[in-house]
């Protein structure tokens, strides 16, 4: 059985961004970011408006290794929600292709949140998963906690101040509204803790990469 993460990035360092969701099947993962496709699409219209809707660009969705994944967004925390028992994997890869195949292309046809939800939706095994409204990360997050459809959590925050004291504290004023029970595990660096640390493990719930 391949396992399936639900990874939730806390902040952007993009002022005004919620985040990030994006999904990991074993060590794939599947998220919808890529924005090339649109603008291309979008600069397409302008010129030849009456043939946009045939030009292929692409679509929204980027595969990348989770090790690789990680590394490259150590500046935040990253929670890992492993919902392996709750979903059919190949199902989560279906929709991704599907997806892709489809041409959907972010920001007019959904973000990260939206089509990580759907993909949960579709791949759920029982219940019902409602991805309706779930356009930021924290909510994507927030339901599979309400539903318990992970049977574990952790974090990971590699490097909390390479971005700086004022992104640090960002973070943390965003964790502890938004993300309480990962902001009050013991060994979260609050604003007078320590400097970097490899990982953390929410509740004592311990997963792939905490």
């Amino acid at each position: 059985m391949a396992k399936v993460q639900l990874l939730t990035f806390i902040c952007s360092s993009v002022p005004g961004m919620p985040g990030h969701s994006a999904l990991a099947v074993d060590e794939a993962v599947f998220t919808f970011e890529n924005m090339i496709p649109s603008v291309t699409k979008a600069a397409v219209s302008v010129v030849f408006p009456a043939g946009a809707r045939w030009i292929k660009t692409g679509s929204g969705w980027k595969e990348a290794n989770l090790g690789t994944y990680v590394l490259d967004n150590a500046f935040r925390p990253i929670i890992f929600q492993d919902i392996t028992k709750s979903v059919d994997s190949a199902k989560i890869v279906g929709y991704v292709k599907g997806s892709k195949d489809g041409g959907d292309l972010y920001g007019p046809d959904g973000v990260c949140s939206t089509h990580t939800s759907n993909a949960i939706a579709a791949a759920l095994r029982t219940g019902r998963f409602n991805p309706r409204g779930l356009d930021t990360p924290n909510k994507v997050y927030l339901e599979v906690e309400k539903l318990s459809l992970a049977s574990s959590t952790t974090v990971k925050w590699a490097k909390p101040k390479s971005k700086g004291e004022d992104f640090y504290k960002k973070v943390l004023e965003v964790t502890s509204s938004d993300y309480p029970l990962i902001y009050e595990m013991d060994d979260f660096p609050k604003p007078d803790g320590a400097g970097d640390y490899p990982s953390s493990n929410a509740n004592n719930r311990q997963g792939a990469y905490g």
